[in-house]
C-alpha cells in the first residue's frame, strides 16, 4: 500500500533555507551523492534541516574521504566553482557529523556502502560509457549489479566509496 497524501519535490538544496512555505514540511529527505558538489556544505545542512519536521529523518550519501579514486579525476584537484564536479574529496564521520550538530540534527547511524567489486563494476560502466555510450554500457553492465551485494560486505579491507549517514531533527 502507498500514501496517497505523499508528494515529491525536486529541490535545489542551496535554496531551500529561503522556502518558507517548506519549513518543517518534510518527513524524510534524502540527498544522495549531492553534498560533495556544493562549497557551502554547512548551509546545505542547515538548508536541510529547515525543512524537516521535528522527528524526520534524513538519509545522506556522499562519497568517503578514504576512497580510492576509480578514475583520475576522482582524485583530484577539485573545483572551486559549483559546476557540477566534485568540491572536495569527500566526508569522514566526523565531519558529518560536525555538519548535522551544527544544522541542528542528531546522528543516529552511519555506514559505508560501495564495496571493491561495485567499484569494480561502476569503472567498467565509465569505460564502455566512453566507447559505445551511456545506454548500451548500462545494458552491458546491468547484470554485473548482481555481484556486489554477494561480495561488498565480505571485503572489509577496500575502502568503502561512499559514507551513508541517517539524521534526525530534534
Amino acid at each position: 500500500m502507498f500514501d496517497s497524501n505523499a508528494r515529491f519535490e525536486v529541490q535545489d538544496v542551496r535554496t531551500l533555507s529561503t522556502r518558507y512555505d517548506l519549513k518543517e514540511s518534510f518527513e524524510i529527505i534524502t540527498c544522495f551523492e549531492n553534498i560533495e558538489h556544493i562549497i557551502d556544505d554547512a548551509a546545505v545542512m542547515r538548508s536541510l534541516a529547515h525543512v524537516l519536521r521535528p522527528g524526520g529523518r534524513l538519509l545522506l550519501t556522499t562519497p568517503s574521504q578514504d576512497y580510492i579514486p576509480m578514475a583520475a579525476g576522482d582524485a583530484g584537484p577539485f573545483k572551486e566553482v559549483e559546476d557540477g564536479g566534485h568540491v572536495r574529496k569527500g566526508y569522514s564521520p566526523e565531519r558529518l557529523s560536525c555538519l548535522s550538530e551544527q544544522a541542528g540534527l542528531k546522528v543516529v547511524e552511519i555506514s559505508f556502502c560501495s564495496g571493491w567489486s561495485s567499484q569494480k563494476v561502476t569503472t567498467l560502466l565509465r569505460a564502455l560509457t566512453c566507447r559505445i555510450g551511456y545506454g548500451p554500457a548500462w545494458a552491458l553492465t546491468f547484470p554485473l549489479r548482481l555481484v556486489p551485494p554477494l561480495f561488498d560486505n565480505r571485503d572489509q579491507l577496500y575502502p568503502r566509496y561512499s559514507i551513508c549517514m541517517m539524521a534526525t531533527k530534534a
